[in-house]
């Protein structure tokens, strides 16, 4: 008998036993977040017929959602004992210990940069660590402790255990109360600082558009107009120099060109550290943020994913940001709201 936690096997009936229906209408559940829908949906279609391995994945995502990671990793465990190829598990399941470890970066640098957190609890088992990232990434890398060794994609290296970055959190077994919080975990050398003339008082970086591949996180620039029309506070943007056509515009109308930092990632965490605050969409320029330990204000669509979990305006993972949702979605214009009123409070009490 299968036990599933806060979820009435009574009260919803899907309206038809077709495996391929169910695992559709479960995955539209989930896009809408409404997960006690969607996991007895996914049971369902599992129980007809539907891949199993699918819909645990599918389970796996709504037990991150409502923070219960215990009932996740319940999910990974039974994807993993049927054992189907899967193209981005690369743990084994054998001990860690006194093992030399290869730890590869293959999804996103916010993604890396979020998971670069368990490497000083990696290091305690193993007996050397390899951290492999794209080259893009390589010097950023260097400035996380608990790694032996950086390499690059496709150079050569030595191992006996091999780890995706994305697989930590489940060799660790994190729940809420476990996840490493100790911040910062990144730590900039001297060399890295950069001068870009922050005044005196608040200076904040923001950061409006993100990556192509997923344009509902980004927030069109003419809505951030009521933030930026401030005189108490220092803007400076955090965008590559191909993103600031917007941003060039409005601030050369006011005789004033306030850009922080140029390409490359040590550039931009450079250009944080100097931030009294971070506002950002869900981005790396965030997760840096958050990793420095500097206080981070996230926008996040309505439908978020799965590690900011729901309704919630902290973060585990980050004891330093604060999280503004969208009431609905696509519209930014109550977040905005939101923040600048925060913003308000903010200069009121740095000009005490």
């Amino acid at each position: 008998m299968r036990l599933c936690l806060g979820i009435s096997r009574i009260s919803f009936h899907p309206p038809d036993c077709n495996p391929g229906n169910l695992l559709v209408q479960a995955e539209h559940c989930v896009s809408l977040q409404k997960i006690e829908q969607a996991l007895e949906l996914f049971y369902q279609a599992e129980q007809h017929g539907a891949d199993a391995d699918r819909c645990a994945g599918g389970r796996w995502y709504c037990w991150m959602l409502k923070g219960d990671f215990a009932q996740a990793w319940q999910e990974s465990d039974a994807i993993r004992r049927r054992d189907a190829p899967d193209p981005h598990r690369f743990w084994n399941g054998e001990d860690l210990q006194d093992r030399r470890v290869i730890l590869r970066s293959l999804h996103g640098y916010g993604d890396a940069i979020q998971m670069l957190r368990y490497l000083p609890m990696l290091r305690q088992r193993a007996k050397h660590v390899v951290l492999e990232v794209p080259p893009q990434m390589y010097d950023l890398a260097r400035c996380f402790s608990g790694v032996d060794t950086v390499i690059v994609w496709g150079e050569p290296s030595s191992w006996d255990l091999q780890i995706e970055v994305m697989e930590l959190p489940y060799i660790f077994r994190s729940e809420l109360h476990t996840i490493p919080r100790q911040i910062p975990y990144l730590t900039l050398p001297p060399g890295a600082q950069i001068q870009n003339n922050a005044d005196h008082g608040l200076n904040a970086g923001i950061l409006w558009i993100g990556g192509e591949w997923e344009p509902s996180r980004s927030i069109p620039f003419a809505l951030l107009h009521p933030l930026l029309n401030r005189k108490e506070i220092r803007f400076w943007s955090l965008q590559r120099p191909e993103d600031n056509l917007e941003w060039n515009d409005f601030w050369l109308s006011r005789n004033a060109l306030p850009l922080a930092c140029g390409n490359g990632l040590l550039s931009l965490a450079a250009a944080i550290q100097q931030m009294d605050l971070v506002i950002s969409i869900d981005s790396m320029a965030a997760h840096l943020a958050g990793a420095l330990g500097k206080p981070v204000w996230t926008f996040l669509p309505r439908y978020a994913d799965w590690r900011w979990m729901m309704h919630r305006s902290d973060s585990p993972w980050y004891p330093t940001m604060r999280l503004f949702r969208q009431t609905q979605q696509g519209k930014w214009d109550d977040v905005v709201t939101a923040v600048s009123a925060q913003l308000s409070a903010s200069a009121a009490r740095s000009a005490c």
